[in-house]
């Protein structure tokens, strides 16, 4: 039967290893690190959110005319009252 010293001991030696500690920083990235910038850029981290850009309106440059409208409701089919 192996008892819980020795178990400890296992877990520290795994855990002492040079690659372990950049396994866990890497895990450590990905769940906490990777999501909040996400969150960040879909606008619901609101400092950071300012940090990244994400909360300022970004202008394609696409303009509409009144034929493009008249197209649009043709195809639509759309009655505009």
């Amino acid at each position: 039967m192996v008892s819980k010293i020795q178990i400890l001991k296992f877990k520290n030696a795994i855990i002492n290893q040079p690659h372990m500690k950049s396994l866990i920083f890497f895990l450590f990235f990905l769940i906490l690190i990777i999501p909040l910038f996400v969150f960040a850029y879909l606008g619901l981290v609101p400092g950071l959110s300012h940090l990244l850009g994400a909360d300022k309106p970004t202008d394609l440059g696409i303009t509409y005319t009144q034929l493009d409208l008249f197209q649009a409701e043709l195809a639509t089919q759309i009655d505009r009252v």
